[in-house]
């Protein structure tokens, strides 16, 4: 019979297919529920961090596309377009006696490191760096556009869970199977929280759904430095370049400077994955 078919008629583990469906339904509906909501946050403070309407932060922005990687790119990108740092053999070193000019904290770290020649990747891990990294995804948390901690293990928990209830769900229609009979309302639960479950373990957000949002309308709001359009670099400067990194990722400073996107691959030591959607927040 139909109902059969869709509810399943036989008894398994001491539970009826009807009963057991009804349960089945019920937690991967809470689940669902629970994982759209983890991604969710109410922002203690007003959002005025990436303004929209006025000038935006780089760093901040490359932060909530592409982590601390991509915003260490970007302020490596200012800088050298500011000739305050040259590219060689595969090493930044800083160069002495540029012309002082007002410098954001994560430059000034940069600058800081940059006593003697290092490489991308010894700069991701030098000290100032890494605090200055830390308070940009710090008012990224605060301003509701990444997930904190708290939330990311939340995640991580709900992930576990969803495979638990999911690793049951098949077993009781491989068992429903085996006794000849066609679970469907259970199959399609199975295969609802197998998308769910493959999303929590494969591509796991780090973004809010706030934070998604404010990345989209990001790129939208700055479609002209999209690499893609070949903008006029020139014309937009080491800001501009710098802000096409922030939004792009790295395929905006290929196009934007490929002698410095060369000598970043070399001493990037992995860095030069990062982009507004590989490599980095999601």
């Amino acid at each position: 019979m139909i109902t059969d078919v869709l509810v399943g008629g036989g008894t398994m583990w001491g539970v009826s297919g009807p009963a057991f469906l009804g349960w089945y339904l019920a937690v991967t509906a809470t689940l669902v529920l629970a994982v759209g909501s983890a991604g969710h946050r109410s922002s203690p403070e007003p959002c005025g961090v990436l303004t929209l309407h006025g000038p935006t932060d780089p760093y901040l922005a490359a932060s909530l596309n592409g982590g601390g990687e991509l915003a260490l790119l970007s302020a490596v990108v200012s800088l050298h377009g500011t000739r305050r740092l040259r590219a060689e053999r595969h090493s930044l070193l800083r160069i002495d006696g540029a012309a002082e000019q007002p410098t954001p904290a994560l430059e000034r770290a940069v600058l800081t490191e940059l006593a003697g020649a290092r490489s991308l990747g010894q700069l991701a891990r030098a000290r100032h760096i890494q605090v200055e990294l830390e308070q940009l995804r710090g008012q990224l948390i605060r301003h509701g556009l990444l997930l904190g901690d708290g939330q990311r293990a939340r995640m991580r928990y709900l992930s576990y869970v969803v495979l638990v209830v999911l690793l049951v769900g098949v077993a009781r229609l491989v068992g429903e199977l085996i006794d000849g009979g066609l679970f469907t309302g259970l199959l399609l639960c199975v295969l609802s929280l197998g998308v769910v479950a493959t999303v929590l373990m494969i591509n796991a957000p780090t973004r809010t759904a706030r934070g998604r949002q404010a990345a989209s309308m990001l790129r939208t709001k700055y479609g002209y430095l999209d690499p893609a359009t070949r903008p006029d670099w020139d014309a937009h400067g080491p800001t501009g370049a710098a802000l096409a990194v922030a939004v792009f990722g790295f395929a905006a400073l290929r196009a934007a400077n490929p002698g410095l996107a060369d000598e970043v691959v070399e001493a990037g030591a992995g860095l030069v994955g990062a982009g507004t959607d590989r490599g980095g927040p999601r």
